[in-house]
């Protein structure tokens, strides 16, 4: 299968700049809604054709909005929105690689409301909250936020074909985390560690009481099955991938 990666980056002209508050609302589900359709925009052309590309915006401040794509298809090399640049996505890895991560997912899982007994599909992060007794603390809850994420991402390793790399003092002989490994060494003279940051519950575009709870990971990981890492990270990670989550940016390191 072949892969391609591309920035978007929107266009200079006068007329595309006119309309930049239309095309990108401030609101966080209008936003994630627009995102999506501006990014199947550069793959028209078959209106039978599913979504097969992944995408995150990685606009900074003051500058122009920007998306990140992976895609089995090329997108439109002549847009009329964006300046975009593409490239064939071939890394070629081995078993041991280590390479640093970037991924903002929607992890779920399908569960009882621990109040209302009621089945269905929450993220992670809200479901271990709503687990906590009644008055548990800020710093309470900010730990099994964390807490639940870093296992969802470890059972996500697991089946990926990678391990997260962690270097942490004092863990003697205790068990490693299911999909954690213990690092032997350091990265830029900096202990290896995982981030999980910036949780946030999004509204679902078009559903007035859906949200989204999302989450941004940052560490590095080591290869350990090539072919296996190489599929998931094309299909992607967790839900809501129409809204810019699951597309998981690595470099060597």
């Amino acid at each position: 299968m072949s892969l391609y990666f591309s920035r978007a980056t929107l266009k200079r002209a006068p007329d595309v700049e006119a309309l930049q508050r239309l095309l990108f609302p401030a609101e966080t589900g209008r936003r994630a809604d627009a995102a999506h359709q501006l990014v199947w925009s550069l793959f028209a052309g078959d209106p039978a054709a599913r979504r097969d590309f992944l995408f995150r915006e990685t606009t900074r401040p003051g500058e122009r909005p920007t998306y990140l794509i992976l895609s089995t298809r090329m997108p439109c090399g002549d847009a009329r929105l964006f300046d975009v640049a593409t490239k064939p996505f071939e890394p070629d890895l081995a078993a041991g690689d280590r390479l640093a991560f970037d991924l903002r997912v929607n992890p779920t899982i399908d569960a009882k409301h621990p109040k209302t007994g009621a089945k269905g599909r929450y993220d992670v992060m809200t479901m271990a909250v709503m687990r906590l007794p009644e008055h548990a603390s800020q710093t309470d809850k900010a730990a099994a936020v964390e807490q639940a994420a870093r296992a969802w991402l470890g059972r996500q390793a697991m089946r990926a074909g990678f391990r997260i790399l962690e270097q942490t003092a004092g863990t003697g002989d205790m068990p490693e985390a299911p999909g954690f490994a213990a690092a032997p060494c350091e990265t830029d003279a900096r202990p290896i560690s995982l981030a999980a940051t910036g949780f946030q519950s999004s509204a679902v575009p078009g559903k007035r009481d859906g949200r989204l709870g999302l989450i941004d990971f940052a560490g590095v990981l080591q290869v350990e099955e090539p072919a296996t890492f190489l599929t998931t990270l094309a299909r992607g990670f967790g839900r809501a991938k129409a809204y810019g989550c699951g597309l998981m940016l690595i470099r060597r390191v």
